[in-house]
């Protein structure tokens, strides 16, 4: 799976989610209104609840994953 590899090589110490429907990503506000989605970091915590959620740049989308998640 993409994802897993993906965490691999950055070495992030926390779990990805893929959104193949889109529907958390609507749910989030990550939707374009052309229908794609939109780069964008969410960290949950343990507790099920969103403590933080942002919109990024590719570029800045592993520096940002990682700031969130400290």
């Amino acid at each position: 799976m993409l994802q897993s590899s993906w965490k691999a090589k950055q070495s992030f110490p926390y779990s990805l989610v893929c959104d193949e429907t889109g529907e958390l990503c609507g749910a989030l506000g990550m939707l374009k209104e052309s229908g794609g989605v939109q780069r964008g970091n969410v960290v949950i915590g343990a507790d099920g609840v969103v403590k933080q959620s942002g919109l990024f740049s590719p570029g800045d989308s592993v520096a940002a994953a990682l700031e969130l998640a400290a």
